[in-house]
């Protein structure tokens, strides 16, 4: 390494500059205050002899030739948001830029930012990046002859994460994922975090989870500010809703294009009680600073006519009144909602089911009623896609006792599973019958009715007692 003679009264000024330097570090959310300014000491154009410098002080210093690099070193004792500020500070009247890049303890294998600045300061400010406590690297260095012996000044702005809603770095695993809460809002950012100095091969990804201790309706609501990408590659966000760390039970995936500020919302999803986990990463390859809201919007089912999961077997059956709505989602391709009712009396049935139409010619929803186990049917229907409410085509008549619904997806043959998470509204319409010398059969019995009374059950449909 050689050594350099920048301007004069510059290593008086590098001097000066470390004898203040001064790094706060005092556990988890520690502020950091605005130190004095500082300037560069020379050598420092390995990562080894990096300049020490706080966050949030304000740094001179000057590339004196064209092989000249400046590396500065800093702290942060808690994850936080960085950004780093960039102005020339001596005259020039040539076309002068910078390059300037961000990052983590490893030295050159993790860029957090690439960021140019130009001697008009058209540009204040590198992309703002989330990031882990640790140790940070700033590497500058001329992008041409032209910023030799011209000065310049950076800040490394820094806010702490801790105690409020901002992401907290690292969160790239399910495994490391950010404890949320539900019906709040947390603000986040896909950071570059590139092996590469280049905005293309960024591969932050961002996790989250959430816990509801009742069962309830789930709803991913993605807000972002305004896109200012400048990587022709980005578009979009792609975040999903899992049940599991291995991203095996998927339950929502929304799509959320780049452009001006928006709110997207998904569908709900009906869930019982446990820990569910977010995932964030880019719908295609590109890097933006752009910041991003995530909220996990939850209603809980108790108290209202909403299913409650998990109903997915018949011993798990929500109970029901019949002659009442209640609503109801298929949540996953293998979900099934289950609900048992009671009738004290005979009773004509019929199933009145209702939904969001559907822009496609399918059916999605299959309904069976059963007595005490599956092969005891009384009803087995499709209910379409495009028809907003529709009542079933069978009515049959029911003994007393007890019976169970199931709310399925559709399963064909060659065509595959047709379901959809879309709200269904369901309801089990009962019209009690009196009968008088009738029978009615129940799996593999008949019961014998007179004056609207059950007498006993006959052996067969003959009605010998």
């Amino acid at each position: 390494m050689r050594q350099r003679t920048k301007w004069k009264g510059r290593n008086i000024l590098a001097f000066i500059g470390a004898a203040v330097l001064s790094l706060s570090v005092i556990g988890a959310g520690t502020t950091y205050a605005h130190a004095a300014d500082a300037s560069e000491k020379e050598p420092n154009d390995e990562v080894s002899g990096a300049t020490v410098i706080s966050v949030n002080q304000k740094v001179s210093g000057v590339i004196s030739d064209e092989d000249d690099v400046d590396w500065y070193k800093f702290t942060i004792a808690d994850p936080g948001a960085l950004t780093v500020s960039f102005a020339r500070e001596g005259e020039t009247t040539q076309a002068v830029w910078w390059n300037v890049y961000l990052y983590a303890e490893d030295g050159t294998r993790t860029c957090y930012i690439n960021s140019s600045f130009d001697a008009q300061n058209t540009k204040p400010s590198s992309p703002t990046v989330n990031v882990a406590a640790g140790t940070y690297y700033v590497k500058i260095l001329s992008d041409y002859t032209y910023a030799c012996n011209v000065e310049y000044g950076f800040t490394v702005k820094y806010e702490s994460a801790m105690d409020t809603n901002i992401e907290r770095e690292d969160n790239d695993t399910a495994a490391t994922a950010n404890s949320i809460e539900v019906n709040r809002t947390y603000y986040g950012r896909l950071s570059l975090k590139s092996p590469y100095e280049t905005i293309a091969s960024s591969r932050d990804v961002d996790w989250y989870q959430v816990t509801v201790s009742e069962p309830g309706a789930l709803a991913i609501e993605y807000t972002h500010d305004a896109t200012a990408s400048e990587s022709p590659y980005w578009h979009g966000w792609a975040v999903s809703l899992f049940g599991d760390k291995e991203e095996t039970v998927r339950y929502l995936e929304l799509q959320v294009d780049d452009g001006e500020e928006a709110t997207v919302s998904s569908e709900s999803v009906n869930v019982p009680a446990g820990t569910y986990y977010i995932k964030v990463s880019r719908a295609t390859e590109g890097v933006t600073d752009t910041r991003y809201g995530l909220k996990m919007n939850f209603t809980p089912a108790a108290g209202t006519n909403m299913e409650q999961e998990s109903n997915d077997g018949m011993d798990a059956a929500n109970a029901i009144e019949v002659n009442a709505d209640y609503r109801g989602r298929i949540s996953l391709e293998t979900d099934i909602d289950w609900y048992t009712f009671e009738l004290t009396r005979p009773s004509d049935i019929s199933v009145v089911l209702s939904h969001q139409i559907i822009d496609r010619n399918a059916q999605y929803w299959n309904v069976h009623i059963y007595g005490d186990n599956t092969s005891d049917e009384y009803m087995d229907l499709y209910w379409s896609a495009f028809t907003e409410s529709e009542t079933s085509s069978t009515t049959p008549r029911l003994a007393e006792g007890r019976y169970y619904v199931s709310v399925s997806p559709v399963k064909e043959l060659f065509a595959g599973t047709h379901w959809s998470n879309v709200e269904y509204t369901f309801n089990i319409n009962a019209t009690p019958v009196a009968l008088d010398c009738d029978w009615i059969k129940r799996g593999e019995k008949y019961y014998w009715y007179e004056g609207g009374v059950r007498q006993g059950t006959m052996s067969d449909a003959k009605g010998v007692m």
